[in-house]
């Protein structure tokens, strides 16, 4: 186990001793296994009595905000003072849910734990994760964190270096599904109908429409990129490319580390050019 996945686990295992000292035993406790960085999420199940309770809880506030002769509607709160002690960690929680168990109330909060670090003395932050942090929300997975996201998407120009700044351990293409899943990125399109794209006295693989290929040559960065997309055999893949005119669309991104998109319209021309003999 790391340092840093030690020190959140230690972080949950003390708010858990803190609050049964506090205000009694607490019931489930549930402890995912700590991400690559350190960080632990957990979510307790923290009883605080009947709906008349007015005890001063270390964690949970109470707030009645209606009351007639047939219902009692209640509010809750955190207070943050017990989380605000422990240093070494960033702490967020939030109440997921509260029910009734065996006529007690039982509030359910999710805790997010993550190893606090500060830049070494004379290291200046970098200003994209500063930016990323700014909007960070810890309690949420990095991939359902829309604002963050969207900054993520702003901060940075492919999806290869979007990679290498999510806080995940994933490849361009997952972000860039992440993305159009968000409403974030939209996919190139292509404006002229399909059928008028002539294409090579070829067949295309099975459920491949043309305007989707050129949709992929236009962003892909390898070819292996393209077969993934396409659902298609690599060396399949690479053959088709070539015989339809586009395999150095690709390949010239791949060996000069330009990742820009390159305009579905310049696809299109290539592929009726080959369709016709004629030049791009």
């Amino acid at each position: 186990m790391s340092t840093n996945a030690a020190t959140s686990f230690d972080a949950i295992t003390q708010i858990i001793a803190r609050l049964e000292r506090a205000a009694g035993a607490i019931g489930k406790a549930a402890v995912q296994t700590a991400d690559a960085d350190g960080t632990v999420r957990a979510e307790l199940e923290v009883p605080i009595g009947g709906v008349d309770h007015r005890g001063d809880h270390p964690l949970i506030v109470q707030h009645p905000v209606a009351h007639d002769s047939d219902a009692i509607t209640l509010q809750y709160t955190l207070d943050t003072t017990l989380l605000d002690a422990f240093e070494m960690v960033d702490i967020s929680a939030a109440i997921r849910e509260v029910t009734q168990q065996d006529g007690a109330l039982v509030v359910t909060i999710g805790f997010v734990i993550a190893p606090y670090t500060q830049p070494a003395a004379g290291e200046e932050l970098d200003p994209v994760d500063a930016a990323l942090a700014a909007v960070r929300s810890p309690e949420l997975r990095p991939y359902d964190d829309i604002p963050y996201l969207e900054e993520l998407y702003d901060r940075c120009d492919t999806f290869a270096e979007m990679s290498e700044r999510i806080e995940m351990d994933v490849s361009g293409e997952t972000v860039r599904r992440y993305m159009i899943q968000a409403g974030i990125h939209e996919p190139a399109t292509v404006k002229e109908p399909a059928e008028t794209m002539e294409l090579p006295d070829i067949e295309l693989p099975g459920g491949v429409d043309p305007s989707v290929l050129v949709e992929t040559v236009a962003e892909a960065r390898t070819v292996h990129e393209v077969a993934t997309r396409l659902e298609v055999d690599h060396r399949d893949c690479r053959r088709l490319l070539g015989e339809l005119g586009v395999l150095d669309l690709v390949l010239c991104r791949m060996a000069t580390a330009d990742e820009a998109v390159v305009d579905p319209g310049m696809v299109c021309d290539r592929l009726r050019a080959k369709t016709t003999g004629g030049r791009a």
